[in-house]
């Protein structure tokens, strides 16, 4: 039951993640795709959210491969899930109201903030 559901959860981040990154790069115009990429990969939404697809991904991947092996240490995970709670309890309590989404904007941000934080706690 393990493997299902991290493949699940797995799917579901790199989901978001690939969506979010084609919402900052296509938005409005602004400023070059280099310093979008750079300005997307600033936030700790989403380095969390890298991080717990990563620890999602690699353990049934890559099993016996040092980062597969790294993504399983217990300290490993409970530092994401530290990070991963913290990006929720933050956006919720401070960031949720500083915007209004619709949309795939809506769907992506549910998922960045509250779904996936909620899964990995689960796992």
């Amino acid at each position: 039951m393990v493997l299902p559901f991290r493949i699940v959860v797995a799917t579901l981040g790199w989901l978001a993640l690939s969506i979010q990154y084609w919402i900052a790069m296509t938005g409005v115009a602004g400023p070059a795709p280099l310093a979008r990429t750079i300005n997307f990969f600033s936030y700790f939404t989403i380095q969390s959210n890298l991080a717990v697809a990563l620890a999602m991904t690699l353990p049934w991947l890559a099993p016996q491969s040092a980062l597969g092996k790294f993504f399983l240490r217990p300290s490993v995970r409970t530092a994401i899930a530290t990070y991963i709670i913290f990006v929720a309890v933050i956006f919720d309590l401070l960031l949720r109201h500083s915007r209004q989404l619709e949309g795939l904007s809506l769907a992506t941000d549910t998922l960045l903030h509250y779904v996936i934080p909620v899964l990995f706690v689960i796992d």
